[in-house]
């Protein structure tokens, strides 16, 4: 879909790039209420091994967010259509 939306709206100097987060630190089970869980939990398989790039560590909010900052900006100008991957590479442990 990102693709697709790349192509389609480039005429009109918009671009789309799609951030995908792996495993990072919230404190979201702090402000989050569990309802209705059998009726809405969809299973989640996890990749095997650790985050590669920090030892097992997850990543931080800040890493997501300097991302998205960067591709919000004029350094970005030439990226469009691209999945960007912030998981220190435990994606690549698939």
């Amino acid at each position: 879909m990102v693709q697709q939306l790349a192509l389609e709206l480039a005429r009109h100097q918009i671009r789309i790039n799609a951030v995908c987060p792996g495993e990072i630190e919230t404190n979201i089970e702090a402000n989050t209420k569990l309802r209705g869980e059998d009726e809405t939990a969809i299973p989640v398989v996890w990749p095997d091994g650790q985050v590669p790039i920090t030892g097992g560590r997850p990543g931080r909010s800040e890493d997501v967010a300097e991302v998205i900052v960067f591709l919000a900006s004029e350094r970005s100008r030439h990226i469009t259509g691209s999945p960007i991957w912030v998981d220190g590479g435990q994606g690549l442990l698939r």
